[in-house]
């Protein structure tokens, strides 16, 4: 064994390995900052090892799960590297699920251990009850009476594991929230979150003088993946456990913060909040963008407001993030659902449903090549084979290259309205709503309809203080949307559904929504055309 761990130690990728490393390199520098707290990577090192060599005391062996289901923190990356350093399998929870998915992810990830905040320990009902558990469900943050607390297992000696890690091992399973049926586990290597981590340094630049945020969830593969792209760096990151303007300005403003993630609507917030100044963000030099479109408007005043640098990341879970990135330089001059540039370690294509690449200007499906594709799906060899048709990774995202080679996104597969025999793609209804200046957020879907099949609806949350009427949203439609892409439809509400990483759930309005147009007789609907 000491032979082989030795050939192993000389030329291997470990994702755990990249801690050490930077600890050496940078061992009194502050690694993360969590409010009044802070941790410098030398700690931090120490305290993973710590964990992981209390995990391979409790008589794990390498490739056991260990779920973690808890609120941004130290110790949540503590776990995370302890995880990696032990070549174990970290299994992060969305902690937005309910109860009954959250048991179904510990069980069908087979997870030995589970590592969980107080206030979220009610999401475990039937396991906390469960003797099978007992001393298996550790307390990250706070106290629940007969469970051990997360300071019991950093008492371990620090020295680094001796463990053999190969770098297709894999190192992470993510749920991600099907939109039908039980939750798909997404299986990564270290290969995948090391040379992706490199990558989004030299594609976001992130460098060992940056100061980031973490403000989504680091359940989330994008939050997760950032984050530890910025600690491979040498990076500081500063932990957020939820999203306050004013309470983001000021942290922003104290730790000196100079490089954002966040999503379009949060950055919208921040432009209207009374309580933020501009002033508070002279440190910031690059924001980024994930998750959602930004429009224009949003996106020039977001320059002007931060006098930053913007750019967009796009990835998927299955595709270990940032996939493409739309770079600063394009932002106000390539107007559109610009996706930009792949990374630099992946290969992309538009492919027709017969397997042929598609030339310039011809719509397809997007597919990927490369390192951060993922292993496979958990425990489902069948959607595992379908996503490698032909040899390459099917994401379902519909797109094209333009005159550049830059990838514009067209829509979702399962989201393109398909209305009278014409196609429309939703996100191009919704960036025309969303430009006018009453709308503070549109989700476009297609619903049953007898006569078009499905009918382009909108779903409108007006700015506060703000009325808006769906006489002004179709006529805005009109003057700059093909006949046949105007909603026929446009209803008002007060807020769209999304989850925990602030995707709206178009899923969720279509189902509740399925029978809106074959409910009412079409005098009482707002018709664009007849």
């Amino acid at each position: 064994m000491d032979g082989d761990l030795n050939y192993n130690l000389i030329s291997r990728i470990a994702a755990g390995d990249i801690l050490r490393r930077v600890s050496r390199k940078y061992p009194s520098k502050v690694a993360l900052i969590d409010g009044d707290n802070r941790i410098t990577f030398k700690d931090l090192n120490e305290r993973a090892n710590r964990f992981a060599n209390y995990l391979l005391a409790k008589g794990l062996q390498k490739g056991d799960k260990v779920a973690v289901l808890g609120l941004n923190s130290i110790d949540f990356i503590t776990c995370y590297f302890g995880i990696f350093k032990a070549g174990l399998v970290w299994v992060p929870i969305n902690f937005g699920l309910s109860a009954q998915d959250i048991h179904y992810i510990i069980e069908h990830s087979e997870s030995q251990f589970i590592f969980v905040d107080q206030v979220l320990f009610p999401k475990l009902p039937d396991l906390s009850q469960s003797p099978a558990w007992q001393n298996r469900i550790v307390i990250l943050e706070g106290d629940v009476e007969n469970c051990p607390g997360f300071k019991d297992c950093i008492s371990e000696n620090g020295i680094e594991p001796q463990v053999l890690i190969k770098d297709r091992d894999p190192v992470l399973i993510m749920y991600t929230s099907g939109t039908t049926g039980k939750p798909k586990g997404v299986v990564q290597s270290n290969l995948s979150i090391f040379t992706t981590s490199l990558a989004n340094a030299l594609e976001l630049k992130l460098s060992s003088t940056d100061v980031s945020t973490s403000v989504l969830p680091l359940f989330h593969i994008a939050q997760f993946i950032l984050s530890f792209s910025c600690l491979n760096m040498g990076g500081t990151q500063v932990i957020f456990r939820k999203f306050d303007p004013k309470q983001f300005a000021e942290t922003v403003a104290r730790e000196k913060i100079n490089w954002v993630f966040l999503l379009p609507m949060m950055y919208r917030a921040i432009m209207a909040s009374p309580y933020v100044k501009p002033e508070q963000f002279t440190t910031v030099r690059f924001c980024l963008y994930a998750i959602a479109p930004m429009d224009q408007v949003s996106l020039k005043k977001g320059i002007e407001y931060f006098n930053a640098e913007f750019a967009l990341a796009t990835g998927q879970t299955e595709m270990c993030p940032a996939t493409l990135s739309f770079k600063p330089e394009y932002q106000l001059t390539k107007l559109g659902p610009y996706w930009g540039e792949s990374s630099l370690i992946i290969d992309t294509e538009i492919m027709d449903e017969e397997g042929n690449i598609l030339g310039k200007g011809e719509v397809g499906e997007i597919v990927h090549r490369g390192p951060s594709v993922m292993v496979e799906y958990w425990k489902n060899e069948q959607e595992t084979n379908q996503t490698r048709a032909f040899g390459w990774h099917h994401t379902g995202d519909l797109g094209k290259f333009d005159e550049d080679g830059l990838l514009i996104f067209v829509d979702r597969k399962k989201d393109l309205i398909k209305s009278g025999g014409e196609n429309v793609p939703s996100i191009l209804v919704e960036s025309v709503i969303m430009a006018h200046p009453k709308v503070a957020n549109a989700v476009v879907v297609g619903l049953p309809h007898l006569r078009w099949g499905e009918a382009v609806t909108a779903f409108i949350v007006p700015k506060p203080g703000e009325n808006v009427t769906k006489e002004e949203i179709i006529g805005h439609c009109k003057e700059r949307l093909a006949k046949f892409q105007v909603p026929k439809d446009v209803i008002i509400v007060g807020e769209l559904p999304v989850n925990s990483s602030g995707k709206i759930q178009k899923f969720q309005i279509r189902q509740k929504f399925r029978d809106h147009f074959l409910e009412n007789s079409q005098d009482n609907v707002l018709s664009s055309s007849t």
